[in-house]
């Protein structure tokens, strides 16, 4: 482009003034025209829409008006020109400024067709809500507040010329810009603006945004030529206003200038004086020196930072310039070359399905590995861990939704479970539509993963869940607003009880989310591991029940640890006193001395026919040579971890020692799966063959020890006399009948035969209850037994658990103002067994026994009913021949049993 001289533009020396603002407009006009008149590019036209928009308001005029109606004014030709200058909001425009044509109407009414309150209103109305929707959006983007809204208005409000933040929005700038009002600013600030929104519109123009990837690369940069450039026809306040706005903003834009003239810009400043200038032959050397100093040039701001300065002689060969061939060859080379492959399509779509997928693949592989983590669910108070004493994955923790986490499982479990979670719903349902109500979650906690990979060994634990659930089921009969409504949530604590402390953590984490947790019911084996359970449980400050537990020292551990079963040292001596009451009178010495064949346990079985009515006929000083004739060898666990297995046995020596009898020996043998000596519960019972003078208690646990022991009596035809401990009922209710064992006694903590019984008031009523409780849970699993747990006891002590946090959270809600939680529930458990009003016996008379906690001053039930039971050795015939804490029906032995 050549320019010609322009009389409006002054000297390089002159005072910046509006003509040199209407001069430099011209030239960018000029070159804006050439741009995007170029029919020869194959790419879409530049678009100069900042630069159209400052240099058109420039030229607006309306002197007539002033104030408020000039910038409405303003405002209403800036609606204008943004019309004139898109296709789209033209046609927006005309038709809502015209109406529509009967095409448009006829799909405005198929629109509006089957909506009544669209059809209701008109079509006028309708165009003239478009009007004002469109007003609004115009008014919102004018206001130049946000970059999303507003693009170019909100540009002009934060470049850095004529100080924009004294306007506050975009039309009050615009204003500033009028034609009237421009020779108010600077002139030098106005023309840098007018060349800074020309570089903006092709900084825009040129930037690849991260969602553009499929938008035309241009591959060139824009270049301008412009000859005859002088100090008095704009060229070079151009050259010089370039330079100026690319130091002060510090940009980037492609824009290369190449120009010509008589005189090399800029002239008449230091910089300019002291610069090198090269001639063409040496243009390589000159280029590679200029870009060595950009940047420092720019920090600097100098006159002449942009400039590289050729001198060209007047005429020649340039083929002559061996640097200029070489530029032609390089320029040659690079017009063939394609762009880096970082900046192709493929590349950019190709990061785009990187970055989408892996948006959508760091959750997805969260969330698998989550469900991973938590036994394929999504309760957070499960987790999957791998257990050392099993040695495979198990679920510990609490379940809110009825997962499975008895592993294995059987169908009736899985029953079980479900009539449980049936259950939750219906409670959780009552306690919205009876809030008066208290609303308590017990939370079972168990060893719910069999440690020998059989689901007949947690038919206790399902037994318990069983009583629970009778529990469960009976509250929902109830409508008085003392009753509580009762939801179960089981919990796991894996093998033996191994991962009881991670358990106990889950359980605290669900407390401290769902404050209706009162308690926990249940709690597996007297071990190490149930010891740091229960710590860990005291530590978050929730009460436990523990339903068959009995080791000596549990109680010694929390102050909100509480059992339903008698300790230790009462059922050692229970077994003690009715060994001694087996022993033969002095008859019945001498006919065992002549009958060898006789089976101990037989004549014993003639001992105790009568026991359970409290007639026990060997209640003697055990014949003429007394107890001191008799051995008793108590076999116990050698595993260091069991603490029930060897307390038991340490007092049930004491007791037998207490009571006069002979050798009194404790046998440690190595448990299933365990470590140590070589010494099996199999051996055990083989070594039980052949002393007919021997009495047997098997302190040990019951499945599989006992199965173990009881294999290997079998054996050798034993006829010795064994009493199992209380332990023994799991296998009883796992397997023990049935199985052509040698007749066998053991320890029961549930006397629940209904039928048993004195007829006082009190044994009446336990009576009428145990009635009730076999009712409901027939009715709940008919597949139990048909005198559902007379024999092993495990639901109706679970039951009496469930019980006893239920009486306690009724005593809060009427008699108290506080709230039923866990931290309220433990004071109130103490409160069973003291006295109510009116000397009111707050006792607790439960299936398997009363329950008096003597005033708060124990954690153990005072006096708790305990049995001794016989297992016959023709089928599995299951019967009471001892009790101790019945006044009714108890012997005269049970006296001296320790509480």
């Amino acid at each position: 482009m050549f320019l010609k001289n322009m009389k409006n533009v002054e000297k390089e020396s002159d005072v910046w003034s509006s003509s040199t603002i209407k001069g430099v407009g011209e030239v960018l006009s000029q070159i804006e025209a050439a741009f995007t008149q170029d029919t020869r590019t194959k790419n879409p036209k530049l678009k100069f829409t900042r630069f159209k928009l400052v240099h058109w308001l420039m030229t607006v005029d309306h002197p007539e008006i002033s104030g408020a109606r000039r910038e409405r004014k303003v405002l209403a030709e800036i609606r204008k020109y943004n019309v004139t200058q898109s296709p789209t909001l033209t046609a927006v425009a005309n038709f809502f400024r015209n109406g529509a044509d009967e095409k448009t109407k006829d799909i405005l009414s198929g629109w509006a067709n089957g909506s009544k309150a669209v059809e209701s209103i008109p079509l006028k109305a309708l165009l003239l809500l478009g009007q004002i929707v469109v007003f609004l959006l115009f008014w919102a983007r004018t206001q130049g507040r946000s970059k999303f809204l507003s693009q170019k208005y909100w540009w002009f409000m934060h470049q850095p010329h004529l100080a924009p933040e004294l306007s506050g929005k975009f039309s009050h700038f615009a204003l500033r810009l009028t034609k009237e009002e421009l020779g108010n600013e600077a002139p030098e600030y106005a023309t840098r603006l007018l060349v800074n929104a020309f570089l903006e519109d092709l900084r825009a123009a040129y930037k690849i945004r991260p969602l553009e990837c499929g938008k035309p690369r241009r591959r060139t940069y824009p270049v301008v030529l412009l000859d005859n450039i002088t100090s008095t026809n704009g060229g070079f306040r151009l050259l010089e206003l370039i330079n100026v706005v690319r130091n002060q903003t510090g940009q980037f834009d492609p824009l290369l200038m190449i120009t010509a003239g008589t005189e090399i810009p800029p002239h008449g400043t230091p910089d300019a004086k002291n610069r090198t200038k090269y001639p063409p032959s040496n243009s390589l050397h000159a280029y590679e020196v200029w870009q060595g100093q950009l940047l420092r040039d720019r920090r600097a701001r100098r006159d002449t930072a942009w400039y590289l300065p050729l001198t060209l002689p007047e005429s020649g060969d340039r083929t002559r310039w061996p640097s200029i061939r070489k530029m032609d060859e390089l320029s040659a080379r690079r017009r063939t070359l394609r762009p880096g492959r970082w900046m192709s399509r493929v590349t950019h779509t190709g990061l785009i399905v990187l970055l989408v997928g892996g948006v959508t693949a760091v959750p997805a592989c969260h969330h698998r590995r989550y469900l991973q983590e938590h036994c394929q669910t999504r309760e957070p108070d499960l987790v999957r861990l791998r257990s050392s004493v099993a040695s495979r994955w198990t679920c510990v923790g609490v379940t809110t939704s009825g997962h499975n986490l008895f592993d294995p499982s059987d169908p009736d479990t899985t029953s079980v479970e479900n009539t449980v979670e049936k259950q939750n719903q219906r409670a959780v349902q009552l306690h919205r539509d009876f809030p008066d109500r208290p609303y308590i979650t017990l939370i079972p906690l168990w060893a719910l993963t069999s440690a020998d990979h059989t689901s007949a060994s947690l038919t206790a634990d399902r037994e318990s869940l069983e009583g629970l659930a009778v529990a469960q089921q009976q509250q929902e009969g109830k409508s008085a607003d003392s009753d509580p409504i009762v939801r179960i949530l089981l919990a796991n604590a894996g093998p033996d009880m191994s991962d009881g402390v991670r358990a106990a953590q889950k359980i605290a984490d669900e407390e401290r989310r769902d404050k209706s947790v009162a308690a926990v019911v249940g709690l597996d084996m007297s071990s190490s591991n149930t010891e740091r359970t229960i710590k860990e449980l005291t530590h978050s400050g929730i009460p436990m029940i523990a339903s068959t537990l009995s080791a000596d020292d549990l109680t010694s551990l929390s102050k909100l640890y509480f059992q339903v079963s008698p300790r230790n040292i009462r059922e050692a001596a229970l077994v003690a006193n009715f060994v001694k009451s087996l022993l033969p009178s002095a008859g019945e010495t001498n006919n065992r001395a002549n009958a060898s064949t006789s089976s101990a346990a037989d004549t014993a079985k003639d001992r105790t026919g009568s026991a359970a009515s409290g007639k026990t006929k060997g209640e003697n000083k055990g014949g003429p040579a007394g107890p001191a004739g008799y051995k008793v060898k108590i076999f116990y666990s050698n595993d260091r971890a069991d603490t029930y297995s060897k307390n038991l046995a340490d007092d049930a020596e004491a007791q037998f020692r207490d009571l006069k009898f002979g050798k009194t020996s404790k046998i440690a043998y190595t448990p299933s799966g365990g470590k140590g000596l070589d010494f099996s519960a199999r051996e055990a019972g083989m070594s039980t063959c052949g002393d007919t003078k021997e009495y047997v208690f098997f302190a040990g646990r019951g499945d599989p020890d006992f199965r173990s022991f009881m294999d290997g009596a079998r054996q050798c035809n034993s006829k010795v006399v064994v009493v199992g401990g209380d332990d023994v009922s799991r296998f009883v209710a796992a397997d023990g009948k049935d199985l052509g064992y040698p007749a066998y006694y053991y320890v029961s903590f549930a006397s629940i035969s209904t039928g048993s019984g004195g007829k006082s008031p009190g044994r009446q009523s336990a009576s009428t209850a145990a009635d009730r409780y076999a009712n409901t849970l027939q009715g709940l699993f008919p597949f139990e037994h048909p005198n559902p747990g007379s024999s092993d006891g495990h639901a109706a002590l679970s039951y009496d658990a469930a019980q006893v946090a239920i009486t306690a959270a009724s005593y809060l809600a009427s008699g108290a103002t506080l709230p039923v939680s866990a931290g309220t529930e433990w004071r109130e458990i103490t409160a069973i067994g003291q006295p109510g009003k009116d000397s009111e016996d707050r006792s607790y008379l439960g299936i398997s026994g009363r329950i008096n906690y003597s005033d708060g001053n124990l954690q153990y039930p005072e006096d708790k009913e305990v049995e001794i039971r016989r297992v016959a050795d023709d089928g599995g015939v299951n019967t009471q021949v001892a009790i101790c804490g019945d006044p009714q029906s108890s012997a005269s032995w049970c006296a001296k049993l320790p509480h």
